[in-house]
């Protein structure tokens, strides 16, 4: 896996913080805490080219290093932040590395 180059992206209007459009995601994956674990599954949010945001059942550590699989891409992310909503958790990761050489 190569690391993900960071291109500019204009927002479409002021009130916009990200630097990268984000592309709706409502697949299904798994979350990997460490190489030997069984994985969790998860449900992607939504996709940009730095990073994803999934619903989890449980909380993630900002800062906690993972691996995310989903039918498009394999990435180890860092997260960055994660909040509770309703009886579920949202979680947002930036990419470390992210292979989008087919399904996993």
């Amino acid at each position: 896996m190569a690391p993900v180059p960071r291109p500019a992206h204009t927002p479409a209007n002021p009130d916009e913080r990200r630097r990268l459009r984000r592309i709706d995601r409502a697949d299904w994956g798994r979350l990997y805490l460490s190489p030997a674990d069984e994985g969790i599954d998860i449900r992607l949010r939504d996709l940009s080219l730095d990073g994803v945001s999934l619903y989890i059942g449980q909380p993630l550590t900002v800062g906690q290093r993972l691996r995310v699989t989903a039918a498009r891409f394999d990435a180890v992310l860092d997260i960055v932040g994660c909040w509770a909503r309703a009886n579920i958790w949202v979680a947002s990761g930036r990419f470390v590395t992210v292979d989008l050489s087919g399904a996993h």
